[in-house]
């Protein structure tokens, strides 16, 4: 999924998702269940955890 698509989906800006990606900030709690729900993973891989 593209960084344009996930954020389509999770109704936000594009720019958010990237500063995920530089590290900048974190997505919210509830963001982040969100991308659990839509990535259809557990929290435990999001946060590298498990394989």
């Amino acid at each position: 999924m593209t960084p344009k698509a996930l954020a389509k989906r999770l109704q936000m800006d594009e720019g958010n998702i990237s500063n995920w990606k530089k590290g900048k900030n974190l997505p919210s709690l509830e963001v982040f269940y969100e991308l659990c729900k839509i990535l259809d993973v557990g929290v435990d891989y999001l946060l590298g955890l498990d394989n």
